[in-house]
């Protein structure tokens, strides 16, 4: 164990995910190795990315979103545990909350591509969204965003 702080080397990682940068700042003993620190980091930043991305036409988010309403899709553990902490908020803040904006998002330029805000489509809750206990989810008609949630999310990687 070190005496002093002066027998720690100050380690500082850092790489690009999802169109910002994320970092890491510790110290450690001089001989600590932060290389598989900053895999472990970069993987799941990355796996957040893959998982979450709106922007990522493959991403299970946007598959599940481009899946017709109603039709159950298969999603990774993750994702699940985002969806449910999403809609846990949503009921939590009477609606205040709502991942269902995905198309608002998109059509306030914060997405690939630019929609239409079809403001005629009748709310709906999402709590029979996830299937209970199972890895999947269902859309209805409005496209999910985990924007809200999903850059606090890598802990849960």
């Amino acid at each position: 164990m070190p005496k002093t702080f002066t027998d720690l080397k100050r380690h500082v990682l850092n790489g690009e995910t999802m169109g910002t940068r994320w970092s890491a700042l510790f110290h450690k003993p001089v001989e600590f190795d932060a290389a598989p620190v900053a895999a472990a980091m970069a993987a799941a930043v990355a796996e957040v990315d893959q998982q979450m991305s709106t922007w990522k036409p493959d991403s299970d988010l946007m598959r599940l979103n481009s899946a017709p309403p109603g039709i159950w899709v298969r999603l990774p553990e993750h994702l699940m545990v985002v969806l449910a902490m999403a809609i846990s908020v949503e009921r939590a803040s009477g609606g205040a909350f709502d991942i269902g904006v995905g198309d608002a998002v998109s059509a306030w330029g914060f997405g690939p591509a630019q929609h239409c805000l079809n403001t005629g489509v009748r709310r709906t809750t999402y709590w029979n969204s996830i299937c209970p206990g199972g890895a999947r989810a269902r859309v209805h008609r409005l496209r999910w965003t985990c924007r809200g949630l999903q850059r606090g999310t890598g802990w849960i990687v």
